[in-house]
Order: structure tokens, then C-alpha cells, then sequence
């Protein structure tokens, strides 16, 4: 399943499907905010002019936009993501941090459900399933970013090159 504007789709969706049926939560959090993350990253390049350096500006030492929550501010201010989409890529982005940091850290504690479930009504209007594990739950948070961006990213093309009005 190619995606335009996405060449490794199959390869992210194929890794956040292993690890949520198979993974530790740290897997599953890593691979799926990752993937936010990397679309985001995209649909930020694709709303630049064409030729924008991608390296310089996402990677390396002194990235001005090598950070998931610079990436986020600056989606944001450019009217790239929503108010509750800005607020939904940030919750995951502590999740992630969480993950990443601590020590035993699970979607099963209190505090990175309750994040969880939070991304989860915001997006869908509606609470979980009662039925559906922690797993589940923030899998379809990641989801319905990363749908979210997918769409926008269909929809981007790079800027004009931006003029002066004075011909040069």
C-alpha cells in the first residue's frame, strides 16, 4: 500500500501492527509516535518552497526543527494542525518521553492511560470501549493522527518561492 508523499508506509504500518499484537508498550509507543512524528516532518517539508534544505532544518546538531515538539509548535503556528490536534501530537509526545525515560513505565499506568484516553475522546467525541485494553486504546489515538496528517499531506504542495514585489 504506497502512499504519495509516504514511501515508507508499509514498513512503519507493518512494524506498529507487529508490535501492538506482540510488542512491549515501550515498542508499541516508540514505533507509533514515531511515525506522527515522521509524517509530521513531511508535511512540514511539503508546505515549504521547493528546495528547502530537509536536512539542515530537521537533523543534526542545532536542528531547528529536529524536536517532535518544535515540530508540533511550528505545524501549529502555521495552521498545519488543528488546536486539538496540536494538543493531541504534545500528549503523545509525553507518552513517548515517559516510555522512553522511565524505568517500568506502561500504558497501563494511571497517568499514561488517562493521556491516552484523553487523545482518544478528543479525537473520536466519544469515550473507549469499555473493553478495549490500554494497547488498543492508544493504538487508535496514534491512528486517528496519523490519518489525520495523511490527509493533510495529500493535500500539500511545496510554496512558491515567496517574491519581494521589487523583481529580484
Amino acid at each position: 500500500m504506497a502512499i504519495e508523499h509516504w514511501p515508507e508506509a508499509d514498513v512503519f504500518i507493518d512494524e506498529v501492527l507487529k508490535e501492538k499484537d506482540h510488542g512491549s508498550d515501550r515498542a508499541l509507543v516508540l514505533v507509533g509516535v514515531t511515525m506522527v512524528d515522521n509524517l509530521l516532518q513531511r508535511l512540514l517539508h511539503m508546505n515549504m518552497i521547493e528546495g528547502a534544505d530537509e536536512k539542515e532544518l530537521f537533523s543534526g546538531d542545532g536542528a531547528p526543527l529536529g524536536a517532535f515538539s518544535k515540530k508540533i509548535k511550528v505545524a501549529f503556528s502555521l495552521g498545519l494542525l488543528t488546536k486539538t490536534e496540536r494538543e493531541c501530537c504534545d500528549t503523545l509526545r509525553k507518552i513517548r518521553n515517559s516510555m522512553a525515560h522511565e524505568l517500568g513505565a506502561t500504558l497501563s499506568s494511571t497517568a499514561t492511560r488517562s493521556q491516552a484516553v484523553s487523545i482518544y475522546e478528543k479525537s473520536y467525541k466519544k469515550k473507549p470501549n469499555p473493553t478495549d485494553d490500554e494497547r488498543t486504546v492508544f493504538f487508535m489515538a496514534c491512528t486517528v493522527m496519523i490519518v489525520a496528517l495523511l490527509a493533510r499531506l495529500k493535500k500539500a504542495k511545496h510554496a512558491d518561492e515567496p517574491t519581494t514585489g521589487l523583481g529580484i
